[in-house]
């Protein structure tokens, strides 16, 4: 019984993490039409489009105290939802590093958000991870900062979401792990509605 239990665990695993992929257009139930809309991601609408993150107090990975502060004087902070157990979370992070460091100029800013860093273990193991890829931009627990309403809204992991300046959040957001390409079409084109 425990050997069938494993089995149906790990088959769990890998289709929940099979699951995280690009984007797919979504079907108009009146037309049958594929239409491209800018707030879904994989036919999902972005939860928590519209809500504003304010006044949260956290740490990041190494201690260090992180405010709502870090979005100020930046027009898009990419926030980026991910897990030290899942494999396309970590597989995406050394080009999520070189869009932080090819966009932060145009005042692009990205926060990564430790969704298991919720012992000593994983911490530990989210350093490894960070540091194998000489990440630069910061990486945070949640606790039980507002930001955990945030993230429970989604039940997988990667996930990213873009608030602006003020931490209001954008309806565009990417659910599961997507090429660097497709990350910069939505950074670019938030960007640029940020400047008008």
């Amino acid at each position: 019984m425990k050997r069938v239990f494993s089995l149906l665990m790990i088959i769990l695993c890998v289709v929940t993490l099979s699951s995280c992929g690009k984007n797919d257009n979504v079907v108009n139930n009146d037309t049958g039409k594929e239409v491209k809309e800018e707030y879904t991601s994989n036919g999902e609408k972005n939860p928590v489009a519209g809500k504003s993150i304010t006044e949260f107090k956290v740490k990041d990975i190494y201690g260090n105290e992180v405010t709502q502060d870090i979005f100020k004087d930046k027009k898009i902070t990419m926030i980026n939802i991910w897990a030290t157990f899942c494999g396309p979370c970590i597989e995406e992070i050394p080009y999520l590093q070189e869009i932080y460091a090819e966009k932060r100029e145009e005042g692009f800013n990205l926060l990564g958000i430790v969704a298991d860093g919720n012992s000593e273990e994983n911490i530990e193991m989210a350093k490894k991870i960070i540091e194998k890829s000489n990440v630069e931009y910061k990486n945070i627990l949640i606790g039980d900062s507002s930001l955990k309403d945030i993230v429970s809204e989604f039940k997988y992991v990667p996930v990213s979401i873009f608030v602006d300046s003020e931490g209001k959040i954008k309806d565009v957001f990417s659910a599961g792990a997507e090429s660097k390409e497709e990350y910069l079409e939505k950074i670019n084109s938030l960007l640029e509605k940020e400047s008008k």
